[in-house]
C-alpha cells in the first residue's frame, strides 16, 4: 500500500504552551481552510504540552471532523503521552507511533468513535456530549497547572 499523495502533516517541535499555541492555532486554520481529507500532527519532537496546546489540538480535531475529514496524532513520546493521559484526552485522538503509520492507515473503518452506521442525529448528539466533556477536562487541566505554579 502506498502513502497518500496529499500528506497534510504538521510537525511540531519543543514545548507547546501558551506562548506558541496561538501560532499553532493560526497554522491549523490555514491548513483546515483547504479542507484536507486527513490531517496528521507530528508530535515526535514535542517535549511538553500544556492545556492551551491540548485545547488547540482538540479544536483543530473538531474543525476537521466537522467537514468530514480525519485528524490524527503521531509520534507521542511517553512524557507527552502521560500529559494526555493525566488530562484524560488520550482516548479522544487517533494516535499512531509515527507519521508514516498514520498516513498509511485506513481511516475509513469507523473513525475515532467507531460510529458504524449511526444516524447523523445520534453522531451529533455524541459529539456534543464529548465536546462538553473535553471542555471540562481542559478547564481542570488549566486549574491544575495554575495551582502547580502557585505551589
Amino acid at each position: 500500500m502506498s502513502l497518500p499523495k496529499e500528506k497534510n502533516v504538521l510537525p511540531l517541535v519543543g514545548e507547546i504552551d501558551l506562548n506558541v499555541s496561538p501560532r499553532i492555532a493560526s497554522t491549523f486554520s490555514e491548513m483546515i481552510r483547504k479542507k484536507p481529507s486527513r490531517l496528521v500532527v507530528d508530535l515526535s519532537r514535542v517535549t511538553y504540552i500544556d492545556s492551551s496546546g491540548l485545547a488547540v489540538l482538540i479544536g483543530a480535531m473538531q474543525d476537521v471532523e466537522e467537514y468530514g475529514g480525519k485528524f490524527a496524532l503521531a509520534g507521542l513520546h511517553d512524557n507527552v503521552r502521560s500529559i494526555f493521559e493525566t488530562a484524560r484526552v488520550d482516548q479522544v485522538f487517533l494516535t499512531y507511533p509515527h507519521v508514516d503509520a498514520a498516513l498509511a492507515a485506513d481511516w475509513l473503518a469507523g473513525g475515532r468513535h467507531g460510529h458504524y452506521g449511526c444516524h447523523e442525529r445520534q453522531v451529533s448528539a455524541v459529539d456534543r456530549f464529548q465536546r462538553g466533556v473535553l471542555s471540562r477536562i481542559i478547564e481542570r487541566v488549566g486549574m491544575l497547572q495554575m495551582f502547580m505554579r502557585l505551589a
